[in-house]
C-alpha cells in the first residue's frame, strides 16, 4: 500500500490522488484495532475505509490523524 502510495505521488498526471485502503470490519478490529496494525494508524499517512461485506455497507471512514497530514 504505501509503495503504490509512493508510486502515486512520482507520477505527475496522479500526485492529487489519495489512496485509501478498504478493509473488511474483521480485519480492522482483528489488525488495526486490536494488533499490530494499531502502530501503522497511529505512525503514517494511513486512510482506511472499513465496511461489512455482506451488506456491502461502510461502516467506519478513518483519515489520517493531524501529525500524519502535515
Amino acid at each position: 500500500f504505501l509503495l503504490y502510495e509512493e508510486a502515486l505521488k512520482r507520477s505527475p498526471e496522479n500526485d492529487d490522488r489519495i489512496l485509501l485502503l478498504a478493509v473488511r470490519q474483521p480485519i480492522y478490529v482483528s489488525l488495526f484495532e486490536n494488533g499490530i496494525g494499531k502502530i501503522l494508524l497511529e505512525s503514517q499517512r494511513l486512510q482506511l475505509v472499513v465496511f461489512d461485506a455482506d451488506t456491502e455497507e461502510i461502516k467506519q471512514w478513518i483519515p489520517p490523524t493531524a501529525t500524519q497530514t502535515s
